[in-house]
């Protein structure tokens, strides 16, 4: 007979980064469903972290693991209260909805989105102007829809003329909570725009905004659409160019996840970077230097969710390379999680956060598991000659596409109520050409901003890739029934099916009563340092 309460206390505490990083996060999601203000948050982290300073050598190691546990989860809690908007007159949201025409100046903060009907503005509110009123400062941000045909750019200052909204909520989607996890909490859908000022944004993003943009334009120069538009998804995280059914044929067949910047693309970088500079100026600068280049790279392409766990992922991995330490990939993942979510509790509801997670978990759960159940069947069935020559092809795109939709199907099935059939064979047929199309064209694109016939002449390597791509995923989504629908399944079925992953995964979290008549389904993985791989899908 054991003690399976004994062996879960040894489990947690043998991950103390894994244990206190995960409770961390557990708090914020306790505070989104168990509303309180934020003096009962506090007061109770206090109660608990008080217990566990005097009575830590007083109580079992059980009882002292549970008040850290409690302290920490009630800091999250009061993170996810802090984080709760509250308006005064000095926000602009505090004038949302008034039903009456005002005008705000404000600075634009991001590049402007360029949509089929209108252009959208990103602004920090200074002003605003009502009627009979007087001009008065506030701050916040704006999301302005505007006409087509003016150019706009970061640092511009603008006078806007319209009605402040609330975002609104949808049936199936909140526009509201996905502009909030922005920090943007009022829109104006029909406004009137007059540029006051140009460069009046920071000198340090004015550079690299201007950047992406002379590299996107280059791009559409140097190949023809779709081509380009797929480049400027894969190296710049820009979608907008792709048409509606194009990206439509990606979503059905599963694929969507190479247009994304992943930690697919982040390790690429990071390779060239580590590569050229360590060559440069030895190992130790270089890796300092790779790392400068991931944070400009992940800045330059916006900076969303998934990219920046796969840059935080990068980071650490680099910096545990240099202090002569494995990155150990699940204590990594979790802490980065909490990381972000200290700065950005609402991250935890961002699709892209969630997918993001849920792929490099499954790559850091399953992937070593399923390589090696792999290479002992090719090891029994196949020559050695043979074993060896479809080892790497076959762990680095196919085992790595299955351990990360392992982990990513019930989510995919909530959100997108669709399963793609064909989803394997095809990333199988392009995931093996997307190294060697980012890197020509991420090639193409630098040689074109230094000489552009130089670029022209290294496009013509890249684009095949580029048109193999596009044509193999149009050709699959034209099967009629290359994907399922799943619009029933509920949130019921994702707790459930992450129920089961967790009891068959981790076997020290299962009660168990004898274990002589209870065996596990399956063994502990081989945990191994994370390494992105082609198959990773976000």
């Amino acid at each position: 007979m054991v003690d399976s309460k004994q062996e879960q206390i040894a489990f947690l505490r043998s991950f103390p980064l894994l244990s206190l990083s995960l409770t961390f996060l557990l708090g914020i999601v306790f505070a989104s469903i168990f509303q309180a203000t934020l003096w009962i948050w506090c007061l109770l982290f206090g109660l608990a972290a008080a217990s566990f300073t005097f009575l830590r050598r007083r109580v079992s190691s059980r009882t002292t693991l549970l008040l850290l546990a409690a302290s920490l989860l009630f800091i999250g809690a009061a993170r996810f209260q802090i984080a709760q908007p509250r308006f005064d007159d000095g926000d602009l949201a505090f004038y949302n909805d008034l039903s009456e025409t005002v005008e705000v100046r404000g600075l634009v903060v991001k590049p402007p989105t360029l949509q089929d009907t209108y252009t959208e503005l990103r602004l920090r509110a200074q002003e605003i102007s009502m009627a009979n009123t007087e001009t008065h400062p506030l701050d916040g941000l704006l999301l302005a829809r505007v006409n087509l045909g003016q150019d706009w750019q970061y640092g511009d200052r603008v006078l806007l003329r319209g009605e402040l909204q609330t975002p609104p909520e949808f049936e199936d989607f909140s526009y509201r909570d996905y502009l909030a996890r922005q920090g943007i909490h009022s829109l104006m859908s029909f406004a009137s725009a007059e540029k006051l000022e140009i460069n009046q944004g920071n000198p340090f993003w004015a550079v690299l905004y201007g950047l992406r943009q002379r590299s996107e334009d280059l791009l559409y120069r140097l190949y023809p659409d779709p081509e380009a538009s797929l480049f400027a998804g894969i190296l710049l995280g820009d979608e907008s160019g792709l048409s509606d059914s194009l990206k439509t044929a990606f979503n059905d067949t599963g694929t969507r996840h190479i247009i994304a910047i992943s930690g697919f693309n982040i390790s690429i970088i990071a390779g060239l970077f580590l590569m050229v500079f360590s060559h440069w100026v030895g190992m130790r600068r270089g890796a300092w230097l790779a790392a400068l280049g991931i944070g400009l790279y992940t800045l330059l392409v916006g900076a969303e969710a998934s990219v920046v766990r796969a840059a935080i992922m990068g980071l650490l991995a680099l910096l545990a390379r240099q202090v002569g330490r494995q990155s150990f990939a699940l204590n990594t993942l979790v802490f980065t999680a909490a990381l972000m979510a200290l700065f950005n509790p609402l991250l935890l509801w961002d699709i892209g956060f969630q997918l993001s997670f849920a792929a490099t978990l499954g790559l850091v759960l399953y992937a070593d598991r399923i390589k090696a159940r792999t290479d002992d069947w090719m090891a029994a069935h196949l020559s050695k000659n043979w074993a060896r020559r479809l080892s790497s092809p076959l762990n680095e795109y196919v085992v790595f596409s299955l351990a990360a939709q392992i982990t990513t199907l019930p989510l995919l099935l909530f959100y997108f109520e669709r399963f793609s059939w064909f989803s394997l064979p095809v990333n199988l047929l392009i995931l093996p050409v997307q190294p060697a199309l980012m890197v020509l064209g991420g090639a193409s694109v630098l040689l074109g901003l230094m000489i552009f016939p130089l670029g022209s002449l290294l496009s013509f390597l890249g684009w095949p890739l580029a048109a193999y791509t596009i044509r193999i995923v149009e050709a699959f989504a034209a099967i009629p029934w290359v994907s399922q629908n799943f619009s029933s399944f509920s949130l019921g079925y994702v707790f459930f099916y992450y129920g089961f992953l967790l009891f068959v995964t981790f076997p020290a979290l299962r009660p168990r009563f004898d274990l002589k008549k209870i065996h596990p389904s399956v063994d502990w993985p081989r945990w191994q340092p994370y390494a992105y791989g082609p198959g990773a899908p976000y």
